[in-house]
């Protein structure tokens, strides 16, 4: 996608120009935003506050994320291990840092590993998928009432 937004705009840095001139995105430090949101977090959590429902499935998405990934560096090849890790290294190498767990559902090596997990159980799998289609259609309902789904 990088490359193909580099070569319609005739410039290989094009995708990361539009990036900050549209919103504002920057490089940093690999994790950095993520570890920063989980010490902030944390405190907020010490201090009794919780933080917004996108926030916190944001940082459970990552940490679950990342915590497959390590899991699965030998279940399966590692060609998928590395493209996994060079996708999650290139998304949280981006500040601000919106829409994450979007990004990172996009990493099919995932889809992979989770069916290996005792999420893959037969008796569990089932379950889980009725739960996910009854969400699916929750979803389709609201877009069709016209309401954000997003």
């Amino acid at each position: 996608y990088v490359a193909l937004v580099g070569f319609l705009v005739e410039d290989p840095l094009g995708y990361f120009r539009i990036q900050a001139d549209w919103w504002g995105q920057y490089w940093t430090v690999p994790f950095l935003p993520l570890i920063q949101d989980l010490q902030g977090f944390l405190q907020d959590l010490m201090n009794g506050y919780l933080r917004s429902t996108d926030q916190v499935i944001r940082l459970v998405s990552s940490i679950g994320i990342l915590a497959l990934a390590f899991w699965g560096m030998k279940r399966i090849e590692t060609n998928l291990v590395l493209y996994l890790f060079l996708g999650l290294i290139f998304i949280h190498s981006q500040e601000p840092h919106r829409s994450t767990a979007r990004y990172e559902l996009v990493l099919f090596p995932v889809y992979l590993l989770l069916p290996r997990t005792v999420l893959g159980s037969k008796y569990l799998a089932p379950i889980i998928a009725l739960l996910l289609l009854m969400w699916q259609l929750r979803l389709f309902v609201n877009h069709v009432l016209w309401r954000w789904v997003a």
